[in-house]
């Protein structure tokens, strides 16, 4: 199978099981606005995104290192996979005995919850990487529609019929974890594997946990830069402000999910299959070329079509969300773009440039947040997402750049990011009759720019044909 044709491949399997069920959770966010107040919001999502920051310090990334080592045959799955686990229950005992330790001193609000989600997400996580290690694709998207499809569920009745508030949110969250964890341990009898003691697979662990170590900064840096928005958002300007900024991101998330699903798929092949060379810069050059295209034509359109569905659909007291979602959506790009660059990076051992770049990114994220929170409110904390992800992304440029360069046509590149910049600052300010204009203009510029690309989509063609050969 060509290159191209296993790219598009694994593409849609990641699809089937990521942007199905997460448009149906994005579908549901008009429902959280009309029977949450914003201060819960705020709360929970306060809530989700330090549990979130705390994941690389949990799971180490190990099983980031376990996938790698899976894919390249380096070692016995059985061994990868027992080295994973021991590193998991060792890091998952020490991280619940140090939040019930912060908690006895400074509570945490809904400290029980946190507990078990804490633990039970990075689990459900890193089986799930465990599974992309065991090439197990479909079931991989199996257990992402398995998952969502309980957590809406969940939700709507219990939101929406019991009316449980956040509290619903959480306990849907916990139970939908814990029965996908049960049905990929039962599908996969690999994964039910014993933690092996000997001194070879502790070797193992090691070995594992020098190319993971220092993902772990980049994992940390990556939610320092949406974490320290809501923490500063919350405290400058308060905890309904911080709901509502949490529903703005809401929308951008799509695009997140959208790399990620095509993301997962380039990253399987650029570590099974893609060696440093010409012929790999060539190719992943022509990639990343289609990538931005469709990427910056897209977000062009999505900015202000994006601006009229929320101000018109959301609950009045998040309509105001609507202004901030342009540079949020900007960044969630560059975040893709990073993810993309990644790969390269990953194909090595020595994964510390990744932890530069994302310290560097996650610095420049902050201080603009605390310069400029003062003066222009919540748009501070969108436009230092976007400054931070699009720093990061230059320096990882010049790390890959110096062992499998991906060239730019950055005339074409500027002329689409100027624009994105632009669209981005003037819908804060335009109507809805100009929205609308502008919505209908690049949904056509979209559709002219990527026509090949839709055809050979909506044709159902040569799968390889999408990415080149």
């Amino acid at each position: 199978m060509s290159k191209g044709s296993r790219l598009a491949k694994g593409t849609v399997i990641y699809a089937i099981g990521n942007f199905g069920t997460k448009l149906i959770a994005f579908l549901i966010v008009p429902l959280y606005t009309y029977y949450i107040s914003p201060d819960d919001m705020g709360d929970y999502d306060i809530l989700m995104s330090t549990i979130a920051l705390l994941t690389p310090i949990i799971t180490m990334r190990i099983s980031d290192a376990a996938y790698r080592w899976m894919l390249h045959h380096i070692e016995e799955d059985r061994l990868c996979i027992s080295a994973a686990y021991r590193v998991m229950i060792i890091s998952s005992i020490i991280s619940l005995g140090l939040t019930l330790l912060v908690n006895a001193f400074v509570p945490i609000k809904f400290c029980a919850y946190f507990c078990v989600l804490l633990i039970l997400g990075r689990w459900l996580e890193s089986l799930q990487t465990l599974l992309r290690g065991l090439e197990e694709r479909k079931l991989f998207a199996v257990s992402g529609l398995l998952y969502t499809g309980i957590f809406v569920t969940l939700n709507v009745i219990k939101i929406v019929v019991f009316g449980e508030g956040v509290t619903a949110m959480l306990q849907s969250t916990a139970i939908s974890e814990i029965i996908v964890i049960v049905f990929i341990l039962v599908c996969t009898p690999q994964l039910r594997t014993k933690v092996i003691s000997d001194s070879d697979n502790r070797q193992l662990t090691k070995s594992m946990l020098a190319y993971s170590a220092p993902l772990v900064p980049s994992g940390l840096s990556w939610w320092v830069m949406g974490l320290s928005d809501r923490y500063v958002v919350r405290y400058y300007l308060g905890p309904a402000l911080t709901g509502i900024y949490a529903v703005a991101n809401k929308f951008p998330s799509i695009m997140t999910m959208v790399f990620a699903i095509f993301n997962n798929a380039w990253t399987d092949l650029a570590l099974a299959d893609l060696k440093e060379g010409s012929e790999t810069s060539e190719y992943s050059s022509l990639v990343f070329e289609k990538l931005y295209r469709l990427s910056f034509s897209f977000v062009l359109f999505l900015i202000p079509a994006t601006k009229l569905f929320a101000g018109n659909v959301l609950g009045e007291a998040y309509r105001s969300a609507a202004v901030y979602i342009g540079f949020l959506y900007l960044g969630s790009v560059f975040q893709g773009f990073t993810s993309f660059i990644s790969a390269g990076l990953l194909q090595g051992t020595d994964t510390r440039p990744i932890a530069g770049s994302s310290m560097a990114g996650a610095a420049v994220n902050l201080i603009i947040d605390i310069c400029m929170i003062g003066f222009i409110g919540l748009h501070a904390a969108s436009i230092s997402t976007f400054c931070g992800f699009f720093i990061m992304w230059l320096v990882r440029m010049r790390e890959v750049n110096r062992t499998a360069p991906v060239n730019i046509k950055y005339g074409e590149f500027g002329c689409f990011l100027l624009l994105s910049v632009v669209m981005a600052a003037v819908t804060v300010f335009t109507g809805f009759i100009t929205d609308v204009v502008l919505s209908a203009v690049f949904l056509a510029v979209f559709v002219v720019l990527n026509a090949p690309l839709i055809k050979e989509i909506i044709s159902k063609g040569r799968p390889g044909g999408i990415f080149g050969s």
